[in-house]
């Protein structure tokens, strides 16, 4: 058998320091700070470079102003779903290219409007699903209104859009 070991309380403090914030730890924290999904969190601490990398990015955020509306959820989505190269893309480049995307999404609230009545009034049978209570169909009307729109629009706006339109 194998004694036990005991170290001294400083040496245990060095060792700690030494090996930094574990993943489980600071998936946790990720999801304190950041208010991420448990699932999110995992993701981005999946790799030492990929959760540095995301808090270089949110640190931008709050000290760049052209990036001040840029959550960390978005940057998060980002870096999960679009396999970001770390190595290439600067936390500046991706963010810039955040409010690119966002500004390309940007559309006149009256062409929404009209879009989205054009949509309610062509897909009159899943909206009246929806006040029955099937709400899953509200993703079909968003879809809808993107597709009309060439993909422009952001889908959470549109949402809320429909959602003042059906309640009427």
């Amino acid at each position: 058998d194998i004694p036990p070991m005991r170290f001294p309380q400083d040496q245990i403090l060095k060792i700690k320091d030494h090996i930094g914030e574990l993943p489980e730890a600071k998936s946790g924290r990720f999801q304190e700070k950041y208010a991420l999904s448990a699932i999110d969190s995992e993701q981005l601490t999946e790799t030492k470079e990929r959760a540095d990398y995301f808090e270089n990015c949110v640190a931008l955020t709050k000290s760049a102003k052209e990036f001040s509306a840029i959550t960390s959820k978005q940057i998060a989505n980002v870096l999960i779903n679009r396999h970001t190269d770390y190595g290439n893309t600067s936390p500046y480049d991706l963010l810039q290219s955040l409010v690119n995307q966002k500004q390309e999404n940007d559309i006149n609230i009256h062409i929404l409007t009209k879009t989205i009545e054009s949509v309610i009034l062509t897909n009159g049978k899943a909206v009246e699903d929806y006040r029955k209570g099937k709400t899953s169909v509200l993703m079909f009307l968003v879809g809808q209104v993107k597709r009309t729109l060439n993909g422009k629009g952001d889908a959470e706006i549109i949402k809320q859009e429909l959602l003042n339109f059906i309640k009427l």
